[in-house]
């Protein structure tokens, strides 16, 4: 196809060289006088070759190029989807691109880019005219617009000339708009900004909550509010302290506080009294009389946290609240403050732990914790110094589901024994439903739940994985599990579609099963229950009751088969579950996939055996220990952890080692009157925990290192103040973000014994600062203080950053385009980008034929009118011998004869088969004579007489004198002499 817009020229890059081209005029000069000899054709062109070889020389030194002006242009446009601009906006920003689209030309392109915390490309260019008008990958806190720039710039089709339009308020949380755009204006593509305008006249922020970062048991700290209003308003505040609201208005029914808010800013100041040591979260949350008078609510809270040193408290932590009940007895006896909670209460996020010394894990289901939970223990003993103790049960360790776990990673036991340790292997079957009923976030959550139930399996137990919609397949056919990884990768490529047939997955997996001999054999079916062949489901699932095989039914959905589901788990004796949230379905597959790992359960009456005396938690324990009656399977990991005490089989009891800053525990045995009876009634039990505890317990944080933060917008400033360490010379500090990344930071000195350092909080949640002596010498604990951001930093604009937008257009030049449709696609202040073509091959292959021909015509001469005159000849010889009459004669009878071999005659004799005469058409041959018959004489032909034409030449004249002197057979003269 023809392009209008695409322009050809054609150039030189190097024009200088075209001077060469002056040696034309010698190179005719001396051709005159010296090549005279070759005659005035050959020497004239040779001389016009000579020229024309110079000329395709100097061309290519000059570089002709061809030159194409694409000027069909390309838009890309950014549209800010933050969640600080009003939802009506961004709909008029849309239609205003919609709009602006009916002017575009056929041949221009178009893409869009939307922007958030992170750029995603909503439609590549292409000539087509629709518009995407929704996005729902975009998540995040916080607008960074020079991302959405870059992106749009790094998606701009090569050799096209490029306009970005920008369609955003302008408000920036992090990144540099500026500095992208500078880029754009070397590259030479105007940025068009379309300024979403909007102001919050009616608006309440809740600015900050401003504590101290420690405080002593049972001190009164001081709480300052600061809150920023566009008017008066009257509304009423509220305090949270670690979930629980305190009384602000003693005496009153309610517990918040009635406040008046003036127009501008706002302070006012509370007190409240800490208990006992620990973390305190303080949430203030503010809350108008009037919903129309604040506009954003997402604003209106602020948060702080308060430290309270004291003794060492550590938190029991148990499924059921009842576990850690008679630990909790015996560990009241000292000096440490316990607290017994369960497991469903720990906190989401890594602040509130800073005030734990320790945690102690009493069988405890892994299930019962979400991932985040469980990277937020890993951080809290590696990178907090807290202490983690894992105490056994038949929920907790490889049992309960630890495997691959972050926990995991730290014990200082493996969860997953070597082979020769294994017990009865288990068998884990996932039956998933992938019919068009689970697409978007059922399916996402029904991969991330399959994988996370393999990832808990013993690399010995067998797995399987069996996809049903119309039909059934195998995804992973039944297998050991391994490494993990390729049934991982399998489980990640899942899809949804078709419609709903149970019955064939269930055959499949109760046939895999029945061909391997294993302890345990489990299935898990993930479906709404909907299938074509009820009645079928039910006959398999009591087949498989009858095989041993437990199936536990998830039924995720609103309208799900309950009834089918129910019965298929009852009769086989598993567990049924009605899901409603997806976020709930991956907790209950590591719940059911721990029915595979029970065969790690080891019940048998033993004495555990002293494997390292020296510990520091056996100091006074002495004589032989009690018996135990069970534990869980594990193994000694190696490295620095030590193995203190160990089962009549060698496998580890009491395990001990050092993970990052904290230190971690391992008891395999329980801690009830499960498997130790006999140490509830041994006199040594109250010590042995107490000592257990105080080695994994954080240590008291230093007192001669002072920390302060300030935040300021998204920026966080800490400064560290060390008392009498004049040797100190470096101070580093290590920011734990709410999603778990780790930043280091280093302080610079400011002054004697000060330090100070500056990092981004661009997220709301909780920032861990922990400072500390920076060098590989040090020796110091680190410090932690606590920096929350209560809120995204984007909602404290409260109208649109206009000056940015037009400093953006003027430093690209681009245009602040107004509310009415403009024409983006216009070329003015347009770079258009021009593509150069050399044409060195075509030149080059010219150049040498060239050449060839100048030495041709020099070096080799030719007679052309003797050429012509002997080309004639041969013609005219060629015409005789066609014109010679007995050629003509051998010619006609040649063609003669092929026409009797062509008649139907010929053709029809010669396709005839031979047949044999039979014995009465023979003839018989003659008989002999004696006397045979004579033959008749045969008469001589007499040579006929020459003509006289044929005598006209020498030789017929000779043959004819030879022909009357040779004598003929019946000459009377022969024998006689002549006369």
């Amino acid at each position: 196809m023809n392009n209008p817009s695409l322009i050809s020229q054609w150039t030189l890059i190097q024009p200088a060289w075209l001077v060469l081209l002056l040696l034309c005029v010698p190179v005719v000069w001396l051709g005159q006088r010296r090549m005279q000899s070759l005659g005035p054709v050959r020497q004239w062109t040779a001389i016009i070759l000579r020229c024309l070889v110079l000329l395709v020389l100097t061309l290519l030194l000059a570089r002709l190029c061809r030159v194409d002006r694409n000027e069909n242009l390309a838009v890309i446009a950014v549209l800010d989807r933050s969640q600080s601009i009003p939802a009506e906006r961004q709909e008029q920003a849309l239609d205003w691109l919609g709009q602006a689209m009916e002017n575009k030309p056929v041949e221009a392109q178009f893409a869009l880019v939307d922007v958030a915390e992170a750029a995603s490309i909503s439609s590549l260019p292409s000539i087509s005219d629709d518009l995407v008008r929704r996005n729902a990958s975009l998540q995040g806190h916080q607008t960074r617009l020079d991302a959405g720039i870059e992106m749009a710039m790094a998606i701009a089709p090569p050799d096209t000339p490029v306009r970005l339009v920008l369609a955003t308020e302008g408000n920036q949380t992090t990144g540099d708009l500026r500095r992208a755009a500078q880029v754009a204006a070397t590259n030479g593509i105007p940025i068009d900004v379309l300024p979403l305008t909007y102001r919050y006249d009616r608006e309440v922020i809740l600015k900050r909550l401003v504590a101290p970062a420690r405080a002593r048991p049972q001190e009164t700290v001081s709480l300052r509010f600061v809150l920023e209003s566009t008017r008066a308003v009257r509304g009423k505040l509220n305090l949270f302290v670690n979930g629980h609201a305190i009384d602000l208005a003693p005496g009153r029914p309610e517990l918040s506080r009635s406040i008046e808010l003036q127009a501008g800013i706002n302070a006012m100041q509370v007190s409240h009294q800490v208990a006992g040591s620990g973390a305190y979260s303080y949430e203030a949350v503010f809350i108008p009389d009037n919903p129309q008078a604040d506009r954003v609510t997402a604003n209106n809270k602020a948060t702080a946290m308060v430290l309270v040193s004291g003794p060492g408290r550590i938190v029991l932590v148990d499924n059921d609240g009842l576990s850690a009940a008679n630990l909790a007895a015996y560990l009241s006896d000292g000096d440490m403050e316990i607290q017994v909670q369960s497991a469903s209460n720990l906190p989401q996020d890594l602040a509130p732990l800073l005030g734990i010394d320790a945690l102690v894990l009493i069988n405890v289901d892994n299930s019962v914790l979400t991932y985040a939970q469980q990277e937020m223990l890993q951080r809290y003993v590696t990178d907090l110094g807290g202490g983690l103790i894992m105490i056994g049960g038949p929920e907790s360790f490889g049992a309960g589901g630890w495997i691959g776990s972050p926990v995991a990673e730290i014990l200082p036991v493996e969860l997953d024994p070597p082979d020769k340790k294994q017990m009865p292997k288990g068998a884990l079957v996932l039956v998933l439903d992938r019919s068009g009923s689970m697409t978007g976030p059922k399916m996402m959550m029904a991969k991330a739940a399959a994988m996370g139930a393999v990832r808990l399996l013993s690399h010995k137990d067998m797995t399987a994985t069996i996809l049903f919609e119309g039909r059934s397949e195998w995804l992973v056919p039944l297998t050991e599990v391994g490494d993990k990884k390729e049934i991982l990768n399998a489980l990640r490529r899942i899809g949804a579609n078709g419609g709903t047939t149970m019955g064939p997955a269930l055959l499949m997996a109760l046939e895999a099963l029945r061909e391997v001999q294993l302890g345990v054999k489990h299935v898990i079916v993930l479906s709404d229950g909907q299938t074509s062949d009820p009645p079928q489901c039910a006959s398999l699932a009591e087949q498989m009751a009858a095989e041993d095989i437990t199936v536990s039914t998830v039924g995720i959905g609103a309208d799900i088969n309950i009834d089918l589901l129910k019965y298929m788990a009852q009769v086989t004796k598993g567990r049924f579950y009605q899901v409603n949230d997806p976020a709930r379905i991956p907790q209950i597959f590591v719940k059911e996939a721990q029915v595979v790992r029970r065969a790690m359960i080891v019940e048998r009456h033993f004495v555990p055996q002293v494997d390292y005396g020296l510990s520091e938690i056996l100091k006074g324990v002495g004589g032989t220990l009690p018996p135990l009656d069970g534990y869980v399977l594990t193994a000694p990991k190696g490295g620095l952890n030590q193995v203190v005490l160990k089962s009549d089989q060698a496998d580890p009891i009491l395990a001990v080692g050092q993970a990052g800053l904290g230190r971690c525990v391992a008891f395999t045995a329980s801690a009830d009157g499960r498997w130790a009876p006999a140490w509830l009634q041994w006199s040594g039990f109250a010590g042995f925990w107490q000592q257990v505890v105080r080695w994994a317990a954080k240590p008291q944080q230093p007192t001669d290192i002072e920390v302060v933060t300030e935040r300021l917008g998204t920026e966080v400033t800490v400064e560290a103040e060390v008392h009498d360490a004049p040797s100190v010379t470096r101070m580093a500090a290590q920011v734990l973000a709410p999603s778990m990344e780790v930043e280091t930071l280093m302080l610079n000195p400011i002054g004697p014994g000060r330090y100070r350092g500056r990092f981004q909080a661009s997220a709301p949640g909780s920032y861990i600062v922990n400072v500390s002596q920076a060098g590989d010498d040090a020796q110091s604990r680190p410090v932690s203080a606590v920096v929350t951001v209560p809120f995204a930093p984007e909602f404290q604009d409260l109208q649109d950053n206009r000056p940015l937008l037009t400093e953006v257009a003027a430093l690209t030049g681009g245009r602040v385009l107004s509310d009415m449709p403009a024409s983006l696609f216009d070329l003015s202040g347009v770079k258009i980008p021009e593509t150069h073509m050399p044409l060195t091959r075509p030149l080059l292959i010219l150049f040498l034929i060239l050449f060839l021909l100048d030495v041709a015509v020099r070096r080799v001469a030719l007679d052309l009118v003797t050429a012509w005159q002997d080309l004639r000849q041969w013609a005219r010889r060629r015409n005789d011998v066609q014109d010679d009459p007995t050629l003509s004669r051998l010619r006609q009878r040649r063609q003669d004869l092929k026409q009797q071999l062509s008649s139907p005659q010929v053709k029809q004799v010669m396709a005839k088969r031979y047949e044999a005469p039979s014995e009465s058409q023979v003839t018989p041959p003659p008989v002999a004579t004696d006397s045979p018959t004579p033959k008749p004489p045969v008469a001589e032909p007499t040579p006929a007489e020459p003509s006289e034409s044929e005598a006209t030449s020498h030789i017929q004249q000779l043959l004819r004198a030879k022909r009357r002197g040779r004598p003929g057979p019946d000459d009377p003269s022969q024998g006689r002499p002549n006369p």
